[in-house]
């Protein structure tokens, strides 16, 4: 049962493009569903820098999603 929901998971990010996307946002923080951290922070940064500022990894808070601070 675990093994099908993680095969139908994998199998959506396959299907979603990119396999990363920003959940929230804003001046302060970003936080960032991917597969990976390495896939996590590109987005993170591009997000962070709308406010002049760069992405600080913070934590991830569940299996794929991960949090950012904005940080001068």
């Amino acid at each position: 049962m675990v093994a099908l929901r993680l095969l139908a998971a994998a199998s959506a990010l396959a299907l979603s493009g990119c396999g990363a996307s920003v959940l929230a946002s804003n001046p302060r923080s970003v936080t960032v569903e991917s597969v990976n951290v390495r896939s996590a922070q590109p987005l993170a940064d591009a997000e962070c820098k709308k406010h002049g500022r760069y992405a600080r990894y913070r934590a991830q808070t569940s299996g794929m999603t991960y949090d950012y601070d904005c940080v001068e």
